[in-house]
């Protein structure tokens, strides 16, 4: 390994190399290297790759739990900023270590081209036609998907090599609330070496060729639509618009697009959205001053009129596409925000309190601040906090928002097309939309995410559709920490109503927050380390030891995360997943630390992995007690006790197991 550092040229990086040698023969390599350059002000250069040569050796070998579970990722790009735009070129590969696929995008181009403002003219002297304004961008992608190598004689086509190009070009005028918009877009995807009865089944009079053949398809696409924005009442805003688009495809499936495109029937589209955003101020409640509710809902209707396609589009784009559309698009989001009382550490509470009266007012007449309300709540200053001063001229510190949000819920759009249910005279059958996903986030508290997605609908026996709600999908993460507001006032609760003192600072907070993470504490991933088989952070800077908390015994950081996957509509328990995930930071003494981590699949009702770290301080010493399991069954101890001014001095214990039938 080697790391290095140019300061007059902002170049840095580095690499780490292993390589092994099997006892029963073979050799094996795997490195990590990361590089980043500024070449000047508008250049930049960034590379992180990361390789194994054999995914079944990683999960074999591997004492790391994140290792066997996760995917060896790779990425890089140039970001270039011109007079007149800005290029962006990257790459990236991800290699999955439990099956051995690999997907990579190789290259993914960008290209956005400076607004131009045409016939410019001050405010008070324009007329309709001045300060145009045109924006243009590009785009080019192509991926691959590679998979184990098969046997014909058990073939399978969705496990067979793909590789897949998109493209697109795009350019609007704007003119105040009139805009026009144009578009074009190409793909294409190719399935590798497929053998020719797989490739083409129905094919009996062509000669099959000797080998396996590619299989591809292309698509094109353009549009262009004008919409005007009419702004009603406060934030409220009709748009309606008209659009035109078309298509032509090529495909190796479809004899009579097999050669050439077959360019498909153009499509006439009007529609309209309206959108608007509703607010309710209430008094405060637990604890707060106030809390305000924001709604906003949106619905958008479509039509099309019904096309006639020819008999050769017909074939190549079938009906479905032809007849004609009557299609509803609702959208419902809402957000709870509340103002925290005023500390008295907090100054300047007046123009504060000033910006949170005037709210309804300012927002009432202005979208635009309506607009910033997700991402500048109650119109705090920027950074989300109010500034306040320091005694006399020194520098300032920006104490905590006292606004926080409660609850935010964004639930996907619902989308119903008139025409087919009519067609297929059902009118479920008309729902477009048949998974619901609703997302939760609240500041109370920190890291919580909820996402929870629904499929709507069954078949019945005579195969009709039935409106039947099945939780398929749930993801669910929180971390919580001993300052934890919700902690804290549990603890004040339990103690008669008075909120416990605070034994650490503002800032011993922030850094107890901070530390979610918590198998990157646990486990050593150095250079010289041999948990894993692929280097991991070992070209990360150091980061500077923590100054010991003294006066945080007894402080402790958890993480949770629970995620359910499972087949819709299965009977087959076996096809569910169940992952929960939980980790701890916890200072029991001056000198002791203790880190655990574990992952428990419900499902199966046993444990996957475990991550336990031990941490004595001894002064200018430190004494490490470390116990690692994967979900292979690989396990390793680890002992050591290093000097905290040179780390490489230190005095090392291993013990380590690849008994796939061992259990901690």
């Amino acid at each position: 390994g080697f790391r290095y550092r140019v300061n007059k040229k902002f170049l840095s990086g580095g690499a780490n190399v292993r390589r092994f040698w099997q006892v029963g023969g073979g050799k094996q390599l795997s490195f990590d290297t990361r590089h980043s350059w500024t070449m000047d002000e508008r250049t930049q250069v960034r590379v992180s790759a990361r390789y194994a040569s054999s995914s079944a050796f990683v999960r074999q070998n591997s004492f790391d739990p994140r290792e066997v579970t996760q995917s060896i990722n790779s990425d890089g790009g140039l970001n270039r900023r011109f007079d007149w735009g800005n290029l962006s070129l990257s790459a990236n590969r991800r290699q999955f270590v439990n099956d051995g696929k690999v997907e990579m995008t190789l290259p993914s181009a960008n290209l956005s081209l400076k607004t131009l403002t045409l016939f410019k003219a001050p405010v008070n002297q324009s007329r309709f036609y001045n300060n145009l304004t045109w924006s243009g961008s590009g785009r080019y992608q192509q991926s691959t998907v590679g998979f184990a190598e098969q046997v014909d004689s058990i073939f399978m086509e969705s496990l067979a090599d793909r590789v897949r190009t998109t493209g697109s070009v795009s350019s609007g005028f704007n003119l105040g609330a009139f805009s026009w918009s144009q578009s074009m877009t190409f793909s294409s995807a190719t399935t590798l070496g497929l053998p020719w009865e797989i490739a083409f089944p129905g094919d009996t009079l062509g000669v099959p060729p000797v080998g396996p053949v590619d299989k591809s398809s292309a698509d094109i696409g353009w549009s262009t639509g004008i919409n005007y924005q009419q702004r009603l009442i406060g934030s409220t805003t009709l748009t309606p618009s008209l659009q035109v688009s078309g298509t032509a495809k090529r495909s190796d499936d479809i004899a009579e697009a097999a050669d050439n495109f077959v360019s498909g029937p153009r499509r006439v589209s009007f529609g309209a959205r309206l959108k608007s955003d509703v607010y309710g101020y209430y008094g405060g409640i637990a604890g707060f001053e106030a809390i305000r509710h924001k709604i906003s809902p949106s619905i958008r209707y479509d039509y099309a009129p019904e096309i006639v396609p020819t008999n050769l589009q017909r074939t190549v784009f079938g009906l479905a596409d032809a007849r004609a559309r009557n299609i509803v698009t609702i959208g419902f989001n809402q957000t709870f925000e509340a103002k925290r009382p005023q500390r008295e550490e907090d100054e300047e509470p007046e123009a504060e309190e000033e910006l949170f009266d005037l709210n309804a007012d300012i927002f009432a007449r202005d979208s635009t601040l309506n607009a910033l309300a997700d991402t500048v709540p109650f119109l705090d200053p920027p950074g989300g906090r109010p500034a306040s001063r320091a005694d006399g001229d020194g520098p300032r510190r920006l104490p905590a928002s006292r606004i926080i949000n409660m609850l935010t819920l964004n639930t996907s759009v619902v989308t119903y097309d008139f025409v087919r249910a009519r067609e297929e005279d059902d009118p479920l059958e008309g729902f477009v939309t048949t998974r619901m996903q609703n997302q939760i986030s609240s500041d109370l508290i920190r890291g919580l995410r909820l996402s929870i997605q629904h499929d709507l609908f069954d078949r019945a026996a005579d195969g009709t559709r039935i409106f039947d709600p099945v939780l398929s999908q749930l993801n669910l993460s929180f971390s919580l920490s001993s300052t934890s507001g919700p902690v804290r006032a549990l603890a004040g609760w339990l103690s008669g109503g008075d909120e416990p003192t605070d034994s650490v600072s503002a800032l011993e907070e922030e850094e107890l927050d901070e530390l979610s993470p918590l198998l990157d504490d646990v486990l050593n991933t150095s250079a010289t380390d041999e948990t894993s088989v692929v280097p991991g952070a070992g070209l990360d800077e150091a980061r500077p030891a923590r100054p010991a908390n003294r006066d945080g015994i007894g402080q402790w950081n958890a993480s949770f995360s629970y995620a359910l996957r499972r087949s819709v509509r299965s009977t087959d328990n076996r096809l569910a997943s169940k992952l929960l995930q939980v980790g701890l930071r916890f200072r029991a003494t001056e000198g002791w630390n203790l880190m655990w981590r574990t992952s428990y699949d419900v499902q199966e009702r046993s444990f996957t992995d475990h991550s336990v770290g031990l941490t004595r301080d001894l002064h200018r010493w430190q004494a490490n007690f470390d116990f690692y399991q994967t979900a292979t069954g690989n396990w390793t101890f680890r002992f050591g006790v290093s000097l905290k001014d040179n780390p490489d001095l230190k005095f090392d214990y291993d013990q380590r197991s690849t008994d796939f039938n061992s259990r901690f």
